[in-house]
């Protein structure tokens, strides 16, 4: 005996669908890792040039060649480098929370997938041997609002 399924499977493919956008929501996240990351290693080469380029002005200074000027310009230069790196890895870990998250929800798609699929096989009323139902009413419980599988 099969019952009315159209509603379960809509609602199995509705979750399929949505399994699909949280798919596609954590490979932007993963991508947006990526990205930060790259961003890192470039503001870190940045910043190492920087300091380089910094301790050069420094010993310019040092031998009166350059004034006190350009020595805060290059120190500015340095500290400003620095505070790059920092937001940059602040951005990192924002981003792979936001990645936990998605696939938290991506976990949550899966589950809510099985579940409809069971909503939906729990509308095929099995029996072990081949026969005809007689009087067969299906019930609906009234706390769950699942179908009872009872013969009358």
């Amino acid at each position: 005996v099969r019952l009315d399924d159209r509603a379960a499977i809509l609602a199995l493919k509705t979750a399929q669908a949505r399994l699909s956008d949280l798919e596609a929501a954590l490979d932007e996240r993963h991508l947006a890792v990526t990205v930060v990351e790259a961003e890192i290693t470039r503001v870190e080469e940045e910043q190492r040039f920087v300091d380089k380029e910094f301790e050069r002005t420094h010993v310019l200074f040092q031998r009166g060649l350059v004034n006190e000027t350009t020595l805060e310009a290059a120190e500015r230069q340095k500290m400003e480098a620095s505070f790059a790196v920092d937001r940059s890895k602040e951005e990192l870990k924002r981003v792979i929370s936001n990645k936990a998250r998605a696939n938290i929800a991506l976990e949550i798609g899966n589950l809510e997938i099985q579940a409809r699929e069971l909503d939906l096989d729990e509308l095929t009323l099995k029996s072990p041997f081949n026969g005809v139902l007689l009087n067969f009413e299906p019930k609906k419980d009234p706390k769950s609002g699942r179908l009872k599988n009872t013969l009358t």
